[in-house]
C-alpha cells in the first residue's frame, strides 16, 4: 500500500510540474544604463490566464498592480496566429540605450512552452520585430497596460 501511495504521489508531482504556470505574454521596457539608481525606470507587464501584473520602478520606488483579465481567449488565439508571422531583424548598436521587449509564450501539445519574440529593441543585439496582424493586435493589448516602448532601428 505504501508503495502504491508513493507511486501515485510521484506521478501526480511529475504531471503537475509539466504544466506551465508562468506568464504567457510579457512586455518590459527599461531606461538602459543610468549612472545612479534614482534615475532608473522600468515598466513590466505579465499576462496570465486571469490577470495582468504591472510592475513599475521609478528610482527607488517600486509598485505592483494587478488587473483582472477577461479576454484571455482572444489573446491565446492571437499567440497561435502570431507564431506563423515573419520576424524581421535590423541593426541595433546602442548597447546602453533604453530598451523594450515583448514576448509571447505558446504552450505546445506536449506541455512544453515555445517563446515567441514579438518585439525586441535593446542591448547590443539586432532589433527584432514580428510582422503581422496578430502580433500588431497583441502589442496593442499589451500597450493598454504598459504603454512605454523604446523603438530603434525598425
Amino acid at each position: 500500500m505504501k508503495f502504491f501511495l508513493a507511486a501515485a504521489a510521484m506521478l501526480f508531482a511529475t504531471q503537475s510540474q509539466a504544466r506551465y504556470i508562468g506568464p504567457l505574454l510579457v512586455k518590459s521596457s527599461d531606461a538602459g544604463y543610468v549612472f545612479s539608481p534614482e534615475h532608473y525606470s522600468s515598466e513590466t507587464c505579465e499576462f496570465y490566464f486571469d490577470r495582468v501584473v504591472v510592475k513599475t520602478v521609478d528610482g527607488y520606488d517600486a509598485n505592483e498592480t494587478v488587473h483582472k483579465l477577461d479576454n484571455w481567449g482572444e489573446i491565446s488565439q492571437l499567440i497561435t496566429k502570431a507564431a506563423t508571422e515573419e520576424v524581421v531583424e535590423s541593426e541595433f548598436a546602442l548597447c546602453d540605450a533604453p530598451g523594450t521587449f515583448a514576448n509571447a509564450y505558446q504552450i505546445q501539445p506536449n506541455d512544453s512552452v515555445k517563446e515567441l519574440t514579438l518585439f525586441s529593441s535593446s542591448g547590443c543585439k539586432p532589433a527584432l520585430t514580428r510582422i503581422g496582424p496578430a502580433t500588431e493586435r497583441l502589442l496593442e493589448i499589451v500597450a493598454d497596460y504598459c504603454p512605454t516602448t523604446h523603438r530603434y532601428g525598425n
